[in-house]
C-alpha cells in the first residue's frame, strides 16, 4: 500500500493574470505541506508576476508551448514523487486534493472529474 508522504502539485497557466491570484491564495491556504509549481507557458500578461508574488516555484516558458509541455516542464521541477495536476482558471476546488492523497494509499493513479 502506498503512503503519501509528500506531494507537488503543478499548476500550467497560460495568460491567467486575472484569475491565478484567487486560485494561489486558495492552494497555499488549503495544501500548506505541498510544493507548488506554476508553470508559466509563455503568457503575454502578467501571469509571471503574478505568481511571483506567492511562496511558489515559478518556472516560465519564453513562447507558448501548449498544456502538454507545460505539464512535463512541472513534472520534471517537481520534488516529489506525488504529483497533483490543478488548472490555474479556479475551475478545481483545492479542498478535494486531499482526498484524492487519501485514495491513491489503494490505488496507483486518481483522476477527480467535474460535476455539475
Amino acid at each position: 500500500m502506498t503512503r503519501v508522504t509528500g506531494y507537488s502539485i503543478v499548476v500550467p497557466a497560460f495568460n491567467e493574470e486575472s484569475g491565478l491570484p484567487s486560485v494561489l491564495e486558495e492552494l497555499v491556504r488549503t495544501c500548506p505541506d505541498a510544493e507548488i509549481v506554476v508553470v508559466n507557458d509563455g503568457s503575454t500578461d502578467g501571469t509571471e508576476r503574478v505568481a511571483r508574488d506567492f511562496p511558489v516555484t515559478v518556472v516560465s516558458h519564453q513562447v507558448n508551448r501548449g498544456y502538454g509541455a507545460a505539464l512535463k516542464t512541472g513534472i520534471a521541477q517537481a520534488k516529489h514523487d506525488f504529483v497533483v495536476f490543478f488548472d490555474a482558471d479556479g475551475q478545481h476546488d483545492p479542498t478535494r486534493i486531499r482526498g484524492m492523497l487519501h485514495a491513491l494509499e489503494g490505488a496507483d493513479l486518481v483522476i477527480g472529474e467535474r460535476s455539475s
